[in-house]
Order: C-alpha cells, then structure tokens, then sequence
C-alpha cells in the first residue's frame, strides 16, 4: 500500500512540473511575437516611448549609419524585383511617401538622429528624431 501512494504522489508531482514547463515554454514562444493588429496600430509620428510601450523592447536596436541604409536598401530590392517599385513603396510604408523613405539618405548624411528598431526578423521601425518615420 505504501509505494502505492508513493507512486501516486510521484505521478502528480510529475505532472505539476509537466505543466510549469509546459506554461514556461508557452510564455517563452509568445514573448517577443507581434500580431499584426499591434503592428499595424503603430503609426508615423508615435515617439519611441510609446511604441515601446506598446509592443515592448525591440529585438534590436541600432544607430550605425551603414547597417541602416543596408537594411532598408536589402528590404527594398527584395520586395520590388519584378515588381512596381512605387506602388510596393507605397503598400510598405503607408503614410509615408517614397520621397520620404529615400530622404533617410540624406538625414544620415546630415547627421540627423536616425535610429533603427527591429521587433521581429524583417520588421524595422525607423525613428527620425525620436519618432516614428516608417516601418517595414
């Protein structure tokens, strides 16, 4: 009778730690995710603070001159080969205009705070001036 309710007490204890883990890994998959409503609330002219707010610490954030412009220049080839350069431009940065996004260009050669954020693999949020710019 008595490794009965050892084993009894084994099988509960067991299942008690399958179910942290089980929460655990849960909470570890969805942390850092973004849905699409979160990402699309987020709009031209919000500060850093809200945004961060909102979605929480970027995965990455950056400032180098030379990794922004690769970044957005990369994300801009590879969504308009084949394609219609201003219309894909366009559905990418939505309230912004073409001319604004290809501005980022000469704000880094100004000197101008630009800084980079990137939430998940391939969406970037640029700030100007601790503000939202535009988002990929």
């Amino acid at each position: 009778m008595k490794n009965f309710f050892k084993s009894k007490r084994n099988i509960i204890v067991s299942s008690v730690v399958a179910a942290i883990l089980i929460i655990l890994i849960v909470m570890f998959v969805r942390r850092g995710t973004i849905s699409n409503a979160e990402w699309d609330s987020i709009h031209v002219g919000m500060s850093k603070e809200s945004v961060t707010e909102y979605l929480g610490k970027p995965y990455k954030k950056t400032i180098d001159e030379a990794e922004i412009y690769d970044t957005y220049s990369f994300v801009l080839m590879t969504t308009t080969i084949g394609g219609d350069v201003e219309s894909t431009m366009s559905n990418m940065l939505g309230e912004n205009s073409i001319d604004d996004f290809f501005a980022i260009d000469s704000m880094l050669d100004s000197g101008e705070s630009v800084e980079m954020y990137e939430y998940q693999k391939d969406q970037f949020i640029y700030f100007i001036d601790d503000k939202v710019f535009a988002k990929l």
